[in-house]
C-alpha cells in the first residue's frame, strides 16, 4: 500500500508536469511506507527494499513517465439496467504517437491473478472510451520487482465480452443465482475456501 501510494504521487507530480528526481525518493519512502508495528530490522528492509523499487522505477521509465495523462482516476461504466462500475486507475498514459495504454502497477505483495487484473483493466477500457469519447489501444500490467511491462492490445471483441460477462454477473446477482465453479487452483487463493462446502483447496493440498 505505501508503494503504491508513493508511486501514485510520482504519476500525479508528472501528470501536473512535474518531474521527480531520485534524490526525492527517500522523502517518498518516508511518507508512504507507514510501518509503526514493525521490528527495527524488517522496517529497515521493508524501506531498503522500496527505495531500490522507486529507484529503479524513475531510472526504467524516465521517458514514459512524461507520458502520463491520468494517474489515480475515478472510472464510471454505465450499462443499460441500471449498472454501474466504479473504479480507480492507477495510471494512464498517452505516448508520442498518440496510443493509450491503461496500466496496473503489480508487486509481490500487491498481487492478484492475472485474469482478474485483465478484466479489471478490461473494464477500465470501457470506464475510459465513456470519459473521453475514445478508446484505449493497450492494457498493460507492469510488474515492479521484475522491472517488467506487459502490454496487451486491446481489441473490439475484448470489449464486448468484458461487456456481456458483466451483465451476466449481474443479472446473476439479482436472481441470486451464484453457482460455485471450484478449480484447484482457483480455491487455493480464495481467502474463504476454508468455509466453501464446493472447496476443491483441501482436497488438492
Amino acid at each position: 500500500k505505501g508503494l503504491h501510494d508513493a508511486l501514485a504521487e510520482v504519476h500525479q507530480s508528472y501528470a501536473r508536469g512535474d518531474a521527480v528526481d531520485e534524490s526525492e525518493v527517500p522523502g517518498l519512502v518516508h511518507r508512504h511506507l507507514l510501518l509503526r508495528y514493525a521490528d527495527d530490522e524488517t522496517k529497515a528492509r521493508m524501506e531498503d527494499l522500496a527505495t531500490t523499487i522507486l529507484t529503479d522505477y524513475l531510472r526504467d521509465n524516465a521517458v514514459s513517465l512524461q507520458q502520463v495523462q491520468f494517474a489515480e482516476r475515478n472510472i464510471a461504466v454505465h450499462m443499460d439496467g441500471g449498472i454501474t462500475i466504479k473504479g480507480r486507475v492507477d495510471l494512464i498514459r498517452r505516448d508520442a504517437d498518440g496510443r493509450i495504454s491503461i496500466v496496473d502497477l503489480k508487486s509481490n505483495h500487491r498481487s492478484q491473478a492475472d485474469e482478474v487484473t485483465k478484466d479489471q483493466l478490461s473494464t477500465y477500457a470501457l470506464g475510459y472510451r465513456e470519459l473521453t469519447g475514445q478508446d484505449a489501444d493497450f492494457i498493460e500490467t507492469y510488474e515492479l520487482e521484475e522491472r517488467e511491462r506487459r502490454p496487451e492490445l486491446i481489441t473490439g471483441p475484448l470489449l464486448h465480452e468484458m461487456e456481456v460477462r458483466t451483465r451476466a454477473a449481474v443479472d446473476h446477482l439479482r436472481r441470486n443465482q451464484m453457482q460455485p465453479a471450484p478449480e484447484p487452483e482457483k480455491c487455493r487463493r480464495c481467502d474463504v475456501n476454508d468455509l466453501c462446502p464446493a472447496s476443491m483447496a483441501r482436497a488438492s493440498s
